[in-house]
């Protein structure tokens, strides 16, 4: 589909990208059904350690549903985990700044926007965390990091 754009005398013609290659497109259903996506909480308080995966790098996402950064960043997460079978999503919809998960992740964290992503490593360390829609920064973190060795 070609789109043309004229502003004070200027035209351009935009050619869309396909949508698999452009940045946050939605994998079909099939694809997803085979990630290891969780939604671990709505709204409530939760207990990080008892999501990570063992053997895996887990991303714990903190969004939220009317959050347009967060849903495009979400995509762009199942689209790491299509590549990556050694990667595992944890996603905490915090539903609106009042609740217990919101209250919870600003207390610990002392965060004030999202969306806000932790990533942990396969033996459950805490490698980094990333605030913001930055898929770049939170792909640096998915490497293994040496024994003893802190971020």
């Amino acid at each position: 589909m070609l789109e043309v754009v004229r502003a004070k005398g200027y035209t351009a013609s935009l050619d869309p990208p396909a949508a698999p290659a452009q940045s946050g497109a939605r994998l079909s259903d099939e694809a997803r059904a085979a990630l290891d996506v969780r939604t671990v909480s709505r709204g409530e308080e939760i207990v990080v350690s008892e999501h990570l995966v063992a053997g895996k790098f887990t991303i714990v996402d903190y969004y939220a549903d009317w959050c347009g950064p967060c849903l495009l960043l979400g995509h762009e997460l199942e689209q790491v985990l299509a590549l990556r079978q050694d990667v595992a999503l944890r996603k905490v919809d915090l539903v609106s700044w009042e609740t217990d998960a919101a209250k919870q992740v600003t207390r610990e964290f002392g965060i004030r926007g999202i969306p806000y992503v932790r990533v942990y490593g396969p033996d459950g360390r805490f490698l980094g965390a990333v605030n913001g829609n930055h898929i770049g920064k939170v792909r640096a973190l998915l490497v293994s990091t040496p024994a003893g060795d802190e971020r």
